[in-house]
């Protein structure tokens, strides 16, 4: 501290800025608790320095009121939580998708990529899907035989694979270019 007072005169300011900075960080209520984590901690909100001059108590509240208080304001924390996870578990579903995938489905696989890769397929596949391991997670392997592939995925890695229908070229149409010419 001597040393900081040798370096700078206003050392004792910016320490005591400091010391308020972090009590405003502390006291600071988040937008999902409502009450600061201090108040939630120790039932009420901490006195900043100009108030302690004033030498009373926090206020007159009685010990009893004062602990229905902070139980209150603990539930409402707790409840202001999980509308927060409601919240976000809304937003975060907007954007996905379910899938049910039964024995035998085929899937693509997003297979991940080792390196820069820009021009190599997303997904690859087609795999078979063997049977569901819990909620989220299925079994697959491959469809050829000489690759005997068999691995447990997540379902955010999976899609339904649908087959192609593929137009032929019919040969008339060549054979009609070739008279004309």
């Amino acid at each position: 501290m001597a040393l900081l007072s040798l370096i700078c005169p206003y050392s004792t300011v910016i320490n005591e800025y400091f010391l308020l900075s972090v009590l405003e960080f502390v006291s600071h209520s988040f937008t999902c608790l409502i009450k600061s984590p201090f108040y939630l901690l120790h039932g009420y909100e901490p006195r900043l320095p100009r108030e302690l001059h004033i030498g009373s108590f926090i206020d007159d509240t009685p010990c009893e009121d004062q602990l229905d208080l902070l139980t209150s304001a603990r539930a409402e924390a707790a409840n202001n939580g999980y509308e927060t996870h409601l919240q976000n578990k809304q937003r975060f579903d907007l954007h996905r998708r379910s899938h049910s995938f039964k024995a035998g489905d085929l899937v693509l696989y997003d297979w991940l990529k080792q390196g820069d890769h820009k021009l190599s397929p997303i997904f690859k596949g087609p795999f078979v899907m063997v049977h569901p391991i819990g909620i989220v997670c299925y079994e697959i392997k491959s469809t050829t035989q000489q690759n005997k592939f068999i691995k447990v995925v997540h379902v955010q890695h999976l899609r339904p694979y649908f087959k192609r229908n593929t137009t032929t070229v019919e040969e008339n149409s060549t054979d009609e270019e070739n008279k004309s010419h």
